[in-house]
């Protein structure tokens, strides 16, 4: 059953269903149904649990090799489904402005990536035969401070008030950032595992897109003249259904990589490990 799921979810169908749900947003109720009833963050939601899904079809989660890559993956994809869950209450049933749920959005993404992050390090430092819990001091100073403070939003975001815009763009900067890390990450671990190359290119592709799509979340507190709200809305959530398309896609390369240890052997003994 599992089998015949993987061979339909290729990259012609998931393709075909982001364009199909594209066009019915744009035509259901003239272009207002999905806006309006909060299904396009739903729809948000459905795309992570996909990513969730494969990870969990995937034989690598109880693997020696991947199973702590897989579970800091398990956790970053399950932060993205909680992030589209939790826009749609608020945005369908709390009181909060604009400002504080596109910031928590953006934190969710940064958190999302956080995890993302640590989950690399520890795979190469596995493929290296280095210690999985020797991570630079620097690099764990960052990363806490970085998760202290989405906590901190996601707990004191509605005391901020005008204050979040300071919240906002240290989110966006970082986002950036923690990406351009995690695709550095990507990369190396490319290098050192070419057996890897299809799932690095298609999470690469997927973080050039949770990035973009969180400077769109930033755009539509500025409602540009040439976009309305309802379509910057809709472009950045379909670009999150693209980034996680990408990132489904890639987990789905991590099937059968039984030649993986093989690979990570000839190389250790060549000296470049």
């Amino acid at each position: 059953m599992i089998e015949k799921a993987e061979k339909f979810l290729n990259l012609y169908v998931i393709l075909i269903v982001n364009l199909l749900i594209i066009a019915a947003a744009e035509l259901i109720g003239n272009g207002r149904y999905f806006y309006d009833t909060g299904l396009i963050h739903l729809i948000g939601a459905f795309f992570a649990a996909l990513v969730i899904y494969r990870i969990f079809t995937r034989y690598h989660l109880q693997d020696q090799f991947f199973k702590k890559f897989m579970r800091f993956s398990l956790t970053a994809f399950s932060v993205l489904a909680v992030a589209h869950i939790l826009e749609f209450l608020w945005i369908r049933f709390l009181p909060l402005g604009q400002e504080i749920i596109e910031t928590a959005v953006i934190g969710f993404y940064l958190t999302c990536f956080f995890f993302l992050a640590i989950g690399l390090e520890f795979i190469l430092r596995v493929a290296r035969q280095k210690s999985e819990v020797n991570l630079h001091l620097p690099t764990i100073i960052l990363f806490l401070v970085i998760i202290f403070s989405i906590f901190f939003m996601a707990f004191g975001a509605p005391l901020l008030g005008e204050k979040i815009k300071a919240f906002l763009y240290v989110y966006l900067f970082w986002l950036v950032m923690l990406g351009i890390f995690i695709i550095i990450k990507s990369l190396e671990l490319k290098r050192v595992l070419p057996l890897m190359s299809g799932f690095i290119n298609y999470l690469i592709l997927g973080i050039v897109f949770i990035i973009m799509a969180g400077w769109l979340e930033f755009f539509e507190l500025f409602k540009p003249l040439f976009v309305d709200e309802i379509q910057i809305t809709y472009l950045a959530h379909f670009t999150v259904y693209f980034a996680l398309s990408f990132i489904f896609l890639g987990f789905g390369k991590l099937l059968n990589l039984g030649g993986i240890y093989e690979e990570v052997k000839k190389e250790i003994e060549k000296g470049n490990l």
